[in-house]
């Protein structure tokens, strides 16, 4: 896989960088929201959509900036949100619930949805990215958590996306100070859809940085 890729048309580009690792203080509520995913794990199977706290996700201040992504379809251009954060519309505010990949107006953020979903989904793992995007000569950047889940417990059927704008500060509560060392230590991980992979074998994108 590439360090990262651009989407780009004469309106403006989408640029994504693989290979993050979670920073702590920074990144607070995304790594909650991925121990609320693992939580919710049974063994090695994904949790099922209707299994997600919505609750949670609006305690953590993540729900105007959370996706909830039907990926069922054999085509990505029909994948569908279900649910769709309302501080992170691109298009002139434009609210997409209910609507598919297929549905944006802006061809690069079209072919960003239709190349990056598909990617995550066959990953059937947490994914980890940071993401900037351009405009009409504005600038927004922003880190990105996208965790796989299914109606049957194996294939991937939607994708919970949860975004942190690079602005935005998420005070750390006294139990997560100890986050690198609870990410570092594979007896105490959280089943997150595959406990058989040990730490180093995990993808960079569900490491904390610090841990061992």
């Amino acid at each position: 896989m590439p360090h990262d890729r651009t989407f780009r048309d004469r309106f403006g580009e989408l640029r994504v960088r693989y290979g993050c690792q979670f920073v702590v203080g920074q990144d607070a509520a995304l790594i909650r929201l991925w121990k609320m995913f693992g939580s919710r794990s049974l063994g090695r199977y994904l949790p099922d959509p209707d299994s997600i706290d919505f609750d949670a996700i609006v305690a953590l201040g993540l729900a105007g900036n959370t996706h909830l992504v039907d990926c069922s379809s054999a085509d990505p251009l029909s994948f569908r949100f279900d649910y769709y954060g309302v501080k992170s519309r691109v298009l002139a505010r434009r609210n997409f619930q209910g609507r598919h990949v297929r549905d944006a107006t802006w061809s690069a953020l079209r072919a960003f949805g239709a190349t990056e979903y598909p990617r995550i989904k066959d990953r059937a793992e947490p994914d980890l990215t940071d993401v900037s995007y351009t405009l009409s000569g504005r600038r927004t950047s922003y880190r990105r958590l996208a965790l796989p889940l299914s109606r049957d417990g194996c294939e991937v059927t939607h994708l919970l996306i949860g975004m942190l704008m690079h602005e935005v500060e998420v005070p750390l509560s006294a139990g997560d100070q100890m986050v690198p060392g609870i990410l570092g230590r594979v007896d105490a991980l959280p089943p997150a859809g595959r406990p058989e992979m040990s730490v180093n074998q995990q993808p960079a994108s569900v490491r904390a940085v610090g841990g061992r």
